[in-house]
């Protein structure tokens, strides 16, 4: 089953968004492939929120094309780099970030929508 990333359309993303936090899509064939939710960071990074790629979509460099393009973003902005917050504990996801240019910068705690405290991991990349 895909992540409640790739199951927003257009309309629920626009309901979603607010508080300062964008999004950015790749469509393939007129269809939404790939999504990221971002927001900035106290003016310094620009931070991704949420990235999903539907499975039929991996392994063409979609991730890594929405990375760069919030790149591009974080540098008009004036922004100093790009980042994510990752569960400390899912290796995995750090692996596919640090595949994608984002390196361990920070560890911390951070309380989750169900109020457990989960350790994290701050990935990221200077601009």
């Amino acid at each position: 089953m895909p992540s409640d990333a790739m199951l927003e359309t257009d309309e629920t993303l626009r309901a979603k968004l607010g508080s300062g936090s964008r999004a950015a899509a790749v469509r393939c064939s007129g269809k939404i492939a790939a999504v990221m939710k971002f927001r900035p960071l106290d003016g310094a990074d620009l931070v991704i929120a949420r990235l999903g790629v539907l499975p039929e979509h991996r392994g063409r460099g979609l991730a890594k094309m929405l990375l760069h393009w919030l790149e591009d973003q974080a540098r008009r902005e004036g922004a100093d780099g790009i980042a994510v917050v990752v569960p400390s504990s899912d290796a995995s996801l750090i692996e596919l970030f640090g595949h994608l240019g984002l390196d361990l910068a920070d560890r911390g705690k951070q309380l989750t929508l169900s109020g457990e405290l989960l350790d994290v991991s701050y990935l990221r990349r200077a601009i």
